[in-house]
């Protein structure tokens, strides 16, 4: 593969992760740096070991990955967007304490990193029959996501400070539509 569609690919990996980012980023508001860092790194460093993993195991995990990985991430992302659209539901004073910290917990963002990087798994699985190595693509997928994604959660967490608990609900809404996607790509 060229620089460009090693570029490209990457780009197109990480737009999952923006999405989930932007979400994040609403839910942690009063975190903006934090939740920055937070996707950035989970994001970025799964989005570049997964094309390794699938690099690795080549084909029969690309067609696993494309079937029970899109149902698996269907559920993920619905859990967890179901969850932040019930938390800014919570009453506003009870949300400011809660919401932004419970989003960025570890075991949340392991699940969100999971889910979004299955597409990448599947990736690296395909590069295995290009002949191409999978370094150079591992490293930009994860640094083209990394950046991709803290800056998704800036501008999510812009977003939540001017709408406030709306503009969670619409993150927990774009993690539930993405599942969706997901699933529906995987049938």
């Amino acid at each position: 593969m060229t620089l460009p569609e090693i570029l490209l690919l990457a780009t197109a990996l990480a737009m999952d992760a923006f999405a989930v980012s932007l979400g994040l980023g609403t839910a942690a508001a009063g975190n903006k740096i934090r939740a920055m860092l937070a996707a950035g790194l989970y994001f970025g460093l799964f989005q570049g070991i997964m094309p390794v993993l699938g690099y690795g195991l080549g084909q029969p995990l690309e067609q696993l990955a494309a079937g029970a990985g899109g149902i698996a991430a269907f559920l993920l992302l619905s859990w967890i967007g179901w969850g932040m659209i019930r938390e800014s539901r919570r009453k506003e004073d009870s949300r400011d304490k809660v919401s932004g910290e419970l989003s960025l917990k570890p075991g949340r963002m392991l699940i969100l990193a999971v889910a979004t990087s299955i597409d990448a798994l599947a990736a690296g699985a395909g590069l295995a029959f290009t002949g191409s190595g999978i370094l150079l693509p591992a490293l930009l997928i994860g640094g083209v996501t990394m950046i991709i994604s803290a800056a998704g959660a800036g501008l999510g967490s812009a977003a939540g400070k001017r709408l406030g608990s709306q503009a969670e609900a619409a993150g927990g809404t774009v993690l539930i539509l993405i599942g969706i996607r997901a699933l529906l790509t995987a049938l």
